[in-house]
C-alpha cells in the first residue's frame, strides 16, 4: 500500500464518526468507512491516470452523497452510485491483488488460456445442441434465457460477451506450447458471429505479426471491406445512433458536458450505450474520458503479448460494453494489473 493510502488507513478513525450524511446517523458512519475505503484503495493503484479517475470517482460519489443528504436530489441517486462505486471497488481490490501477486507472469497467462478454452469449448458444444450448463443448471432449477439454447454464450449469458472474452484472450495462445489450441479459440469466436470481437481479434493479430504497419493496413483493408460489404450493418447500426444520442444529452450543458450525469446513472431504460467510450462520457463526462484516454495512450507496450491483449480490448470496446461485464472486466484488470506490474519491474 501506496504512503498516501497508509495515512488514509490512519485517519480514517477519525473521519468516519463525522459522516453524517445520511438521514440515519448510522448509516452515514456506513457511507463514510465505503467512502474512505474507496479513497485509499484510489490511491493504492499503480497507475497515475487511474489514482486521478478513482479519486476522480470519489468526488463525484461525495457530491451525489451531499445533494441527497440535503434533499436536493432523490435517494435513487445515490444508491445507483454506490452500485457503480462497489464495482469499482472490487475492480481495485482484483486489480492490487493481481499486481502484488508473487505468481509468475507465465502462470496467470497460462490460466487465461485456460478459461478462453473452457468457453470456448462450451461454446461450441451449445452449437451442436449439447449444452453441458443448461443440463446441468436444469436438474436443479428452472433455466431460462433470452436466447435459444444453442446460441454460443459460454457461460457469460450473451454471444457478444463470449466473443470479447475469447478475442481479448487470443493472444495468450500465440505463445509456444498453446498456439495449438488457438483454433478453439478462433473456431469460438467465428461461431460467435460478434463483428466488433472478430474484427478486433483479426485487428490485433495483425499487431502482434506485422506491428503498426501491418495494424494500419488491415485497418484500412478491413473498413473498406465492411464500407463496400457490409455498409448496412456496420455503418448504419442502431449503435451510432446511440452514440448521437449520448453526445446530445451530454451536450446540453457545459456541466454534463465537463463532468457527465454521475456514476451509475443509465442512459436509456433498459439498454446500454453498447460502447464504452460514449458510456464514460455520459457517466463522467469529458473529464472522465479524458483520464480514460490518458491511461490507454500511455500504456506500457514493452510486452507483445499482454499490449496486444490490451489494444485487442480498446477496440472491441467501440462495440461492446466489456467494462460492464465481470469476466470480460476481470480479464481486461488482469491485463492491466500484468502491464503495471512488469512497468514497475523495468524500471
Amino acid at each position: 500500500m501506496t504512503r498516501p493510502a497508509s495515512i488514509v488507513a490512519l485517519c480514517a478513525l477519525l473521519l468516519i464518526p463525522f459522516g453524517v450524511m445520511s438521514s440515519v446517523i448510522h448509516q452515514g458512519h456506513v457511507y463514510a468507512l465505503m467512502w474512505v475505503c474507496f479513497v485509499g484503495l484510489s490511491l493504492s493503484l499503480p497507475s497515475l491516470w487511474c489514482r486521478g479517475f478513482g479519486l476522480y470517482v470519489a468526488g463525484w460519489w461525495l457530491f451525489v452523497m451531499y445533494r441527497v443528504w440535503i434533499g436536493a436530489a432523490i435517494p435513487e441517486l445515490h444508491a445507483v452510485a454506490i452500485d457503480a462505486a462497489l464495482f469499482l471497488m472490487f475492480g481495485m481490490v482484483a486489480l492490487l491483488a493481481v499486481y502484488h501477486s508473487t505468481f509468475p507472469q507465465q502462470t496467470w497467462f497460462n490460466v487465461i488460456c485456460i478459461a478462453a478454452l473452457i468457453q470456448a469449448i462450451i461454446g461450441i458444444l451449445q452449437v451442436i445442441g449439447c449444452d453441458p450448463i443448461s443440463t446441468i443448471l436444469s436438474s436443479i432449477v428452472i433455466v431460462r434465457g433470452e436466447n435459444p439454447f444453442t446460441t454460443p454464450t459460454g457461460t457469460l449469458g450473451n454471444q457478444n460477451f463470449l466473443g470479447a472474452f475469447l478475442a481479448i484472450s487470443l493472444p495468450f495462445f500465440f505463445r509456444r506450447g498453446w498456439w495449438i489450441a488457438a483454433p478453439a479459440i478462433v473456431l469460438g469466436l467465428a461461431i460467435s458471429h460478434t463483428t466488433a470481437a472478430c474484427f478486433a481479434a483479426v485487428m490485433g493479430a495483425a499487431f502482434y505479426f506485422g506491428g503498426w504497419i501491418g495494424f494500419f493496413c488491415l485497418a484500412i483493408a478491413g473498413t473498406g471491406y465492411l464500407y463496400f460489404f457490409d455498409y448496412q450493418h456496420i455503418f448504419q447500426a442502431d449503435r451510432w445512433q446511440f452514440a448521437a444520442d449520448i453526445m446530445q444529452k451530454v451536450g446540453t450543458s457545459w456541466k454534463s458536458a465537463w463532468f457527465g450525469f454521475g456514476p451509475g446513472i443509465t442512459w436509456e431504460a433498459g439498454n446500454t450505450p453498447h460502447n464504452e467510450y460514449t458510456w464514460t462520457l455520459f457517466n463522467y463526462g469529458s473529464v472522465g474520458l479524458g483520464i480514460m484516454t490518458g491511461y490507454i495512450l500511455t500504456a506500457y507496450r514493452d510486452n507483445r503479448v499482454l499490449f496486444t491483449a490490451f489494444l485487442i480490448l480498446c477496440i472491441n470496446m467501440i462495440g461492446n460494453h466489456a467494462l460492464h461485464t465481470t469476466p470480460t472486466a476481470l480479464l481486461a484488470i488482469i491485463i492491466i494489473a500484468l502491464m503495471e506490474r512488469e512497468r514497475k519491474e523495468a524500471v
